[in-house]
């Protein structure tokens, strides 16, 4: 359960202490403290959400898992069809009932589709000896056409040769195109929710292939508080808003869950969607490798014969059976997981760096699940399970428990915590401060000059090592830059095979992928980019050393906070055993009181300062990520505005020589670009970072000036003092 409540309402209580009581003595602190206060609290006033993107190839049983971990028929099973897929976020609330919301595409957008299912359906099998777009592809953007304007008013148009991008819009589509956008509708119970969404999925609506995206709130407490699952189409989506609206959640979501199916082969799956999709390159250049998660389907699809290949007695029970080949699993996907992190690596990469992938791949959780069964033991929709099982066999509630831990560590969470041990250490100086009025300025001075020689060696220790990572920093970053100048040479040298992929598409394709500035994705869902195809072989290698960079100034960073707190406690034991040589009083039990207090700020700190360092690292690190193919897309303008306008016999190897030799001519530039881009990003980020830095070696100094005058001041004088005893004694606890 949240602490916030309860965190608000000591803080709104110490403010109007502070306000009223203390406000009258000390006008001064009072408005120090209240300030303070404010600071503490304000991150609280607003929510953030952690999302967990699931993607997968179709039929991989998604829908059937959500489902399963929802306890709830949300999404309908058994559509198998891309076309009519679209994102789906749900999300937990409190309130009755269910709120769906429908975004939609905008109409320029729909242009751009309309415009794309139209070439589709005028171009004729025979036009190119590559035949790449075929009757699937008719198929699919027929379909798309048909649900909007309706089957007889196509065929009409068809027939008349009339170009259907003139066609009236049918009501309902207009006002989804020129409204906000949004829809949003209540339903009091799960069926009627159910019912709409199947529309939308199942292409029974008019509206389906507007849909960009669609919001699900009910009554879900399996899905922690501050938690979104992400149910993501793939990236062949014919649509090629919602082909983006993917792309930013897998660029973007802290938890990425690659959902599989077993029985189909888990290699084939994974590496369609890790490596084909490019998905495992991204996470690397995005820095979001580590949240990876597997989740295979179908774990009670229990053929004959297995329990012997399972090494199993014959006669096991179904329990047995089924948590063994879900065991078995688990190894067999983290071998195939280290295999294809293995291949992916570069050749001449650092074998440390290809072992820290590796090692890190090990770590990725990985769950075997049954939704199927779990939906049956659960009454969740209409599935037939002959197996004899309990709950824990399926493997879902494990993945229930997965997903409380990531609430457990979600940013409202983390918030709480920070917010809480703050306004414990504020107090905590409040006291302090007004225990401290019970003395003389010159008592103080006095005391605190028994330790001026420790702090001092604190200060110069911190110092030091500050340094010391700044100049490890830029150590990292020249070999980061050098690792780029050799890697530079070999990825130009595979534009080859880049050019040879060019030559294979369809002559309309790259008519329209040069019409659309080098990005097209056609009605199949294929999805062009000549800017991405481009850089395609520095991408084998950049991600890998963008990783290891980063991994590097996240471990300088981390060890100077380390080396901050160690040193601070041994700071604070140093200056306790002075003070109790040298005045000889009993004050064990405060002084502990008082290093603990200064370990908790100086460790409250180093949380707070990595949070913040790891956000910067991971904004600017997909700022420079993203400029990447935009830049090559850039330096392909020329050609691709040339080659856009040529026609007749001949177009398309015309247009592929003018393409491809502008490319070769560009590519020194580009390449050099996308490098001193990236180097004086990282210098950005540098100079940010060491920043940073100094301001964490500034809060330990202030930290350790603080507790040096807790230290010396006497708790008794302060007692003795009838209005400051009853001044401590008065604040709201």
């Amino acid at each position: 359960m949240s602490e916030r409540p309860q965190i608000l309402d000591l803080a709104e209580r110490t403010r109007e202490w502070l306000v009223q009581t203390v406000g009258k003595a000390y006008p001064g602190q009072s408005r120090a403290f209240v300030a303070r206060l404010d600071e503490i609290v304000k991150p609280l006033a607003a929510t953030s959400e952690v999302h967990v993107a699931l993607v997968g190839t179709t039929g991989a049983g998604k829908s059937t898992f959500l489902n399963a971990i929802l306890r709830q028929e949300v999404l309908p099973v058994g559509v198998m069809e891309p076309c009519t897929a679209f994102v789906t976020t749900v999300r937990h609330s409190d309130a009755p009932g269910f709120v769906l919301t429908t975004e939609f595409i905008s109409a320029k957008e729909w242009e751009r589709d309309v415009d794309c299912l139209a070439s589709t359906l005028e171009l004729k099998e025979g036009d190119d000896d590559q035949i790449e777009i075929g009757r699937q592809e008719q198929r699919v953007a027929r379909a798309r056409l048909e649900t909007v304007f309706g089957r007889a008013q196509l065929d009409a148009a068809l027939a008349a040769k009339q170009d259907i991008r003139q066609l009236p819009l049918p009501a309902e589509v207009a006002e989804a195109l020129r409204g906000s956008g949004r829809r949003r509708e209540s339903f009091a119970t799960d069926l009627e929710m159910l019912s709409a969404v199947e529309q939308l999925i199942r292409g029974e609506s008019t509206l389906w292939p507007l849909v960009k995206r669609v919001d699900v709130v009910g009554n879900y407490p399996q899905v922690p508080k501050g938690v979104v699952l992400v149910d993501l189409p793939g990236l062949n989506d014919p649509n090629a808003a919602r082909v983006e609206v993917t792309r930013e959640y897998l660029r973007s979501a802290p938890y990425v869950w690659v959902v599989f199916n077993m029985v189909r082969g888990m290699t084939k799956d994974i590496h369609s969607v890790l490596i084909d999709e490019k998905v495992l390159r991204d996470l690397l250049m995005y820095g979001n490798y580590h949240s990876l998660a597997l989740i295979g389907t179908q774990a009670d699809q229990i053929q004959p014969g297995m329990g012997r290949r399972l090494g199993l007695p014959a006669g096991s029970s179904d329990s047995v059976l089924v948590n063994t080949y879900r065991e078995q699993s688990v190894i067999k996907a983290r071998q195939n997981l280290a295999n294809m992190v293995r291949d992916f690596a570069p050749a001449g990469l650092e074998e440390s760096a290809i072992a820290s992938l590796v090692e890190r791949a090990e770590q990725v959780p990985i769950h075997m699940v049954s939704s199927v069964a779990y939906c049956k033991l659960t009454g969740v929709g209409e599935f037939r399970s002959e197996l004899q099982l309990e709950p824990a066999d399926t493997g879902i509630p494990g993945v229930v428990d997965h997903l409380q831990g990531i609430g457990s560590a979600s940013a409202d969470d983390y918030q709480d915590k920070v917010a809480r041990e703050r306004l414990e250490g504020l107090r905590r100086e409040i006291l302090d401060f007004f225990r401290a009025q019970g003395m003389s300025p010159a008592d103080i001075a006095r005391i605190r000059s028994y330790v001026a020689k420790s702090d001092t060696a604190y200060r110069q220790d911190v110092a030091q090592n500050q340094q010391r990572a700044q100049d490890q920093l830029a150590i990292y970053r020249t070999n980061f830059s050098q690792n780029m100048d050799s890697h530079l040479v070999t990825a130009k040298q595979g534009l080859s095979e880049v050019f040879s992929q060019w030559r294979y598409m369809h002559w309309a394709t790259l008519k329209a992928t040069a019409s659309r500035g080098g990005v097209f994705v056609s009605s199949s869902g294929r999805n062009n980019n000549m800017g991405e195809d481009m850089i395609a072989p520095l991408m084998r290698v950049l991600p890998v050393i963008w990783d290891k960079f980063f991994r590097d100034m996240r471990a300088v960073v981390n060890g100077l906070l380390k080396h901050v707190e160690l040193r601070s406690e041994t700071h604070g034991g140093e200056v306790v055993r002075i003070l109790q040589e040298i005045l000889k009083a009993e004050r064990a039990a405060f002084y502990a009181e008082q290093v603990r207090n200064f370990k908790q700020k100086v460790a409250t700190t180093s949380e707070e300062s990595m949070r913040l360092l790891e956000n910067m690292m991971v904004d600017r690190r997909r700022q420079m990520a993203d400029r990447l193919a935009t830049i090559a897309r850039t330096e392909l303008q020329p050609a691709l505005e040339r080659a856009r306008y040529e026609s007749g016999r001949g177009m398309k190897q015309r247009m592929l020589q003018t393409i491809e030799y502008h490319a070769r001519s560009v590519v020194d530039r580009t390449y050099a670009t996308i490098q001193a881009g990236l180097i004086e990003g990282l210098k950005e980020l540098e100079i940010n970072i060491v920043k940073h830095l100094e301001d964490i070696r500034k809060e330990a100094e202030k930290q350790a000036d603080i507790f040096a005058n807790n230290c010396s001041v006497d708790t008794d004088e302060a007692a003795n003092n009838p209005q400051l005893a009853q001044l401590i004694k008065s604040l709201p606890q």
